[in-house]
């Protein structure tokens, strides 16, 4: 058998330093989560390496994607408070006043 024998159906695995530059982590933290059963792909142990499935690191970070919302077309103005209006609020209004009086 050759060194260079590639297999079609096998995924590539990743050691913990391509991992930390694809999910932005520290190596350090990586191995605090995996020692904690934390939140990481799962990961598969060769002697005392730590490797990890292309497949599942993408399966894994897809997982994490937030999910789109779509927004509403027409959203309803925003309540008015009750009560006597903020300075904040009277300044685009003595702004449009002063102008005025020019």
């Amino acid at each position: 058998m050759t060194a260079n024998m590639t297999y079609p159906d096998m995924d590539r695995l990743i050691d913990i330093k391509e991992l930390s530059e694809t999910i932005s982590l520290a190596e350090q933290t990586i191995y605090n989560r995996f020692n904690k059963g934390g939140d990481l792909p799962p990961a598969i142990k060769l002697g005392r390496s730590l490797r990890w499935r292309e497949s599942d690191v993408a399966a894994w970070i897809a997982s994490k994607q937030p999910a789109i919302e779509p927004k509403p077309l027409h959203t309803a103005p925003p309540k008015r408070r009750r009560g006597r209006p903020s300075k904040l609020s009277q300044v685009p209004y003595q702004q449009h006043k002063d102008s005025e009086l020019l």
